[in-house]
């Protein structure tokens, strides 16, 4: 296993996992991901090696939507083009919410159709969902929030690595392999920034 994958299974492949099989991913069925960091990307991955489909995959940065395709999308849309998608018209049964962003959580709710699921796995930080309990109710969703317990998940990963089901998006993801330590805070800076271009940043002492 190169340097990038392990990376990548310390913590966002195994997240992608088990953000993606929350959602309730299956053959034949739709399945989009909101927000294209690193986490949101290997969810693009993760979805192809769980037999999802198609694969629709939204964020504002063309790079990112760029690299979604890459990754196996079989569409990559802006937000403000995503609710006049035909491919998304009624909603979708599966949706992965990976941008921690309110618009981004919004948008992912909107597009989960009634009787679908919608798996929140970034980290949260606004006060109130952009949900209220009864759209919710009236639309029977599931809604799946939390953290993803790595160390339990972590050999679903390998296995699937190693079998061939998935196939590492670490070239994709790991834009920034080898930066420096003491460059630390200009990266943070940039990263802060959604500098296109930039996902995921190895750090060398």
């Amino acid at each position: 296993m190169d340097e990038p994958t392990a990376l990548l299974c310390s913590d966002n492949l195994p997240t992608a996992w088990e953000a993606v099989a929350r959602a309730d991913p299956r053959p034949g069925h739709r399945l989009v991901v909101v927000g294209l960091g690193a986490v949101g990307l290997c969810a693009v991955a993760v979805a192809r090696a769980q037999a999802a489909g198609p694969v629709v995959a939204i964020d504002p940065i063309a790079d990112r939507r760029d690299r979604a395709v890459a990754l196996g999308a079989d569409l990559a849309l802006a937000p403000e083009d995503a609710l006049e998608e035909p491919l998304l018209a009624g909603g979708v049964s599966s949706v992965v919410e990976a941008s921690g962003s309110s618009a981004g959580q919004r948008l992912a709710f909107t597009v989960t159709a009634p009787g679908g699921t919608c798996s929140v796995i970034a980290v949260q930080t606004a006060e109130r969902f952009a949900l209220s309990p009864a759209e919710a109710y009236d639309r029977n969703l599931t809604l799946r929030f939390g953290r993803a317990n790595v160390l339990a998940t972590l050999p679903l990963v390998l296995t699937a690595l190693a079998d061939g089901r998935l196939h590492s998006p670490a070239q994709v993801c790991v834009t920034h392999p080898d930066v420096a330590l003491r460059d630390g805070p200009q990266a943070y800076a940039r990263f802060a920034a959604r500098e296109p271009g930039l996902v995921k940043i190895a750090f060398r002492p």
